[in-house]
């Protein structure tokens, strides 16, 4: 109590070891993970690509294989009931609405007090969640009039329906046979299925990133799981080898013990966790000596061998087999097994296996939080609802290009990025000259691979490809060549060009385009321009050459 001195010394001590130094740790294995991450992902891609055309790629496959983009189109066919129910849940105060009311539903669910303050209690907490019910059951008749078969083609409606659908068969039931015991059990686990609902708070942005990593992280985190039970399964066997027959103390007792692989792999995992190690490795620690002055005993650890059926016999006639009371191995008077098992164990699976953990998470949570490339897909469909709001997936041409420049400008300033000024053009010089094609130079033309339908119009996919390459090339058009169909489609592989071009197929039939009979925006320029060049130059021309011939 009077070396007052040693307290700064042991908070330095704390702060440098288990603060600094293990977090340090952590971050070299984290960081040594993500460097082996980025090696594998370079080695399996093609070294042929440049970074854009990664990009591209990377971009292309997210827009393609998204799930939904649009769950209903061309909505001017749609009944005025339909399309009125359709921009009702549509908007964003419906979803806001609908979260309110699951919150709501959660806390009444959470108000379930034992025993109830009050008489009315429980009738008011049932009351309400019948009211949450019939709400839920109400907007999955608006959603499913709405959408109809679409509506099966978004996952979160799908547990919806589940929801709902337990809610009302709990319901039906206890109405229908509240006195059946089977009747009243299905009513108390479909009520706790309930609680599912609650997974719908998961649509809001910030929770669904979390929950994602977990996703992500769950099939990673298999390999590393399956080398952290492989090495728990060595400890116990080396445990049971070296203590199995350790005489209990304080910590070393019924609850965690070497007695056999089971209960070592449970006082094993519970080092994992930190509870007790140290405590139990003390009590492994203790010598002849160390029971003598507690007032105990143990035997020698020559003295207990069970190799033999005499020597089993000798030892379980003296109860010393279900009541081991051995003294740990030692080699020379030195007892040093236990300090070099647990060391070594804590060393080997809390700081580097565990923190394998850490870093798959961390990974999934990059994975989870979205690519800048979705950023641009949901800025991209929530743009095209403003300039088509019939959602016939289309726009002519001089408001396809309106889209491409507003999407890729709003990027380009949330990036703190200009548009790039090369000889080529950006986006912002083609838009000028929209009005007229003819006016359009052929190396700003070059710069568009737009298919356009034989109305001259420009559907979704192909608009917001073009969106994607102008992002992928940070909007320098002097590197938009390496982004083309064209130049990228040589270079990677055969199978993952293919599986590209029938993801592109299988998009454009959900979302009703007609491809049939479309052209290319180059081509389109070109012929204007040639048209109008026979118009100015070469009709004149042969007035010209006939009012000369008729007078001579």
């Amino acid at each position: 109590n009077q070396q007052w001195m040693f307290a700064p010394f042991f908070m330095v001590y704390i702060f440098m070891s288990f603060m600094f130094l293990l977090n340090l740790s952590v971050g070299v294995i984290v960081d040594n993970f993500m460097d082996l991450k980025q090696e594998l992902s370079k080695n399996g891609g093609s070294a042929l690509l440049t970074p854009a055309q990664q990009k591209w790629i990377k971009s292309s496959l997210r827009l393609f294989q998204r799930p939904v983009l649009f769950t209903l189109t061309n909505l001017h066919k749609l009944g005025s009931w339909r399309r009125s129910v359709y921009n009702v849940i549509s908007s964003e105060c419906f979803e806001a609405t609908m979260t309110s009311i699951i919150v709501g539903n959660t806390v009444v669910m959470a108000s379930k007090l034992y025993p109830a303050p009050t008489d009315w209690w429980e009738d008011m907490r049932e009351g309400l969640d019948y009211v949450f019910s019939g709400i839920f059951t109400v907007e999955f008749a608006l959603k499913f009039y709405a959408l109809r078969r679409r509506y099966w083609s978004v996952s979160w409606n799908c547990f919806d329906f589940l929801c709902v659908a337990t809610a009302i068969v709990g319901i039906v039931l206890n109405f229908a046979a509240p006195d059946m015991v089977i009747a009243t059990t299905l009513t108390q686990l479909l009520r706790i299925f309930r609680i599912a609902r609650l997974f719908r708070l998961l649509k809001s942005k910030r929770l669904n990133t979390i929950f994602m990593a977990l996703v992500l992280s769950l099939p990673k985190l298999a390999n590393v799981l399956m080398v952290l039970l492989l090495l728990l399964i060595l400890y116990s066997i080396l445990g049971v080898s070296l203590f199995s027959s350790v005489k209990h103390s304080e910590y070393l007792n019924n609850h965690g013990n070497f007695a056999h692989i089971g209960w070592a792999f449970i006082t094993l995992f519970r080092g994992v966790t930190g509870e007790a190690w140290n405590s139990i490795m003390h009590d492994l620690l203790k010598g002849e000596k160390d029971f003598f002055e507690e007032g105990s005993w143990c035997a020698p650890d020559s003295l207990y061998d069970t190799s033999t059926p005499d020597k089993f016999r000798v030892l379980n006639d003296k109860c010393l087999i279900e009541n081991p009371n051995s003294c740990v191995q030692t080699i020379g008077g030195w007892n040093f097994f236990p300090a070099a098992f647990w060391t070594t164990y804590i060393l080997i699976i809390v700081l580097v296996v565990m923190n394998l953990v850490i870093a798959v998470i961390l990974e999934g949570y990059n994975d989870g939080k979205g690519a800048p490339e979705d950023e641009i897909i949901e800025k991209c469909i929530s743009t095209w609802r403003r300039y088509d709001s019939d959602q016939k997936m289309t726009l002519p041409l001089k408001e396809a290009m309106h889209f491409i420049y507003e999407v890729t400008s709003q990027w380009m300033k949330q990036q703190n990025q200009k548009e790039a000024k090369a000889s080529t053009g950006n986006a912002s010089d083609i838009i000028t000259l929209m009005s007229d094609l003819s006016k359009i130079p052929m190396k700003s033309a070059n710069a568009l691979k737009l298919s356009l339908a034989d109305d001259g119009r420009v559907d979704f996919i192909e608009a917001t490809k073009q969106v994607l390459r102008f992002t992928a090339i940070d909007n320098d058009m002097s590197r938009l060549n390496e982004v083309m169909e064209d130049e990228i489609h040589p270079i990677i592989d055969k199978k993952e060009a293919n599986r590209l071009k029938k993801l592109e197929i299988k998009r454009t039939k959900h979302l009703q385009v007609d491809r049939t009979m479309s052209s290319d925006l180059r081509l389109a320029v070109a012929a204007v321009k040639l048209q109008r060049y026979y118009r100015t130059h070469v009709v004149p021309n042969r007035a010209r050459n006939w009012v000369i011939e008729e007078v001579r």
